[in-house]
């Protein structure tokens, strides 16, 4: 059964204006003991109109309180329905990706793996290359060699995807970063402010602003900085 919730009309608004439209109006120095009276009597007046404003008389002014608790409880209830349905899928969807995450993640290593061992294969043939040519008297042509690879960068293959792209899928570069050890983290990024974070909060924060924007181009002692992709979907996407 949907739980039912007791509503009262809305207050009239006009009536609400009339009832502290007057006591705002009140205005005047105290200056002395009549004046000082006279204050704390609209300061009791205050408290009359402010209560029948909230609470109502039971008569002419039904008062807010009645109108706005019982939408504050029939919002708070179409909200816990709403997640009863929406916040499981969510919680689904989260485990989802993480899961294509892990295991895209683990192709790609293994790709990087596979592309090391190639390289490392390329540059041994290269050097029974250089071995060749001495053997077989040209060792003008074996140092040339031995120079270009001494200059050259290391052999690269073309990178494989490891995994098809999902239809739908965006994979958004995302800077992550670790504080390995918060004693080396310089002084810039120590200063406590006044509030009710702790230091490790707040050395966190400004680490976190700084990396957001420049990554790993500007290194901080202590921390570990890298970059990680994080993949969500387009609405639509099959």
């Amino acid at each position: 059964m949907p739980e039912m919730f007791a509503i009262t009309a809305q207050p009239d608004s006009s009536a609400a204006e009339k009832l502290s439209k007057p006591i705002l109006g009140q205005k005047f120095e105290i200056v002395d003991d009549d004046t000082l009276i006279a204050a704390g009597s609209v300061v009791r007046r205050h408290d009359e109109v402010i209560k029948k404003l909230t609470e109502g008389d039971g008569e002419k002014f039904l008062g807010f309180d009645g109108f706005v608790n019982g939408l504050y409880k029939m919002h708070k209830s179409a909200v816990q329905l709403r997640n009863q349905f929406v916040q499981p899928l969510v919680d689904s969807k989260t485990a989802w990706l993480r899961r294509i995450q892990t295991f895209t993640a683990k192709r790609d290593a293994e790709a990087a793996k596979r592309r090391e061992l190639a390289a490392e294969a390329l540059r041994k043939e290269e050097a029974k290359a250089l071995e060749k040519d001495d053997r077989q008297g040209e060792p003008e042509a074996a140092a040339v060699l031995r120079e270009q690879a001494a200059t050259l960068p290391v052999p690269t293959l073309p990178v494989e995807r490891a995994t098809p792209k999902l239809t739908g899928s965006v994979e958004t570069p995302t800077w992550k970063f670790s504080v390995a050890d918060y004693s080396k983290v310089p002084i810039a990024y120590r200063t406590l402010d006044p509030t009710k974070k702790t230091e490790r909060e707040i050395i966190d924060s400004k680490i976190r602003a700084v990396v957001n924007k420049l990554g790993n181009t500007l290194p901080i002692e202590g921390v570990e900085v890298w970059n990680e992709k994080q993949l969500s979907f387009r609405s639509g996407g099959q």
